[in-house]
C-alpha cells in the first residue's frame, strides 16, 4: 500500500488499491504506469531541444542563487510577459525578448546589473 500511495504522488495518478497484484512484475506494472499517463495527461507540443534544454537549465538554479545575482526579478519580468521600461538612456527596447537568442539574453541581464 505504502508503495502504492508513493506512487500516487508521483504520478499524481489516483491507482486501484490491487495495484501491485494486479501488476505483479516491474515490467508489468511499468506498462500499467505508462498506459495511465499517457491517456490522463494532455499531449505534449513539440518542444523545440534548445528551448527545452534552456528551460531545464533555468529550473536546474536555486531561486536564491538567482535572488543574489540579482537575475530573480528580471527573470520573472520576463517570464510574465511585462515589456521592460524604458531604459536608462529614455530609448525603448526595440527588439523582441522572444526573437534574442541566449547570448543576447545573457548579455541584456548583466548590463543591467552594470547599471
Amino acid at each position: 500500500m505504502e508503495f502504492r500511495n508513493r506512487l500516487n504522488s508521483a504520478t499524481g495518478l489516483r491507482l486501484p488499491s490491487t495495484l501491485i497484484f494486479d501488476n505483479p512484475t516491474p515490467a508489468a506494472l511499468a506498462e500499467y504506469l505508462r498506459g495511465r499517463v499517457a491517456t490522463d495527461g494532455p499531449a505534449e507540443p513539440d518542444v523545440d531541444p534548445e528551448e527545452a534544454r534552456i528551460r531545464a537549465l533555468l529550473t536546474s538554479i536555486p531561486l536564491e542563487r538567482l535572488r543574489r545575482a540579482g537575475l530573480l526579478d528580471t527573470l520573472t519580468e520576463l517570464a510574465s510577459g511585462k515589456e521592460q521600461a524604458e531604459k536608462d538612456s529614455g530609448e525603448k527596447e526595440t527588439d523582441s525578448i522572444d526573437a534574442m537568442d541566449d547570448d543576447d539574453l545573457i548579455d541584456m541581464m548583466l548590463g543591467d546589473l552594470d547599471s
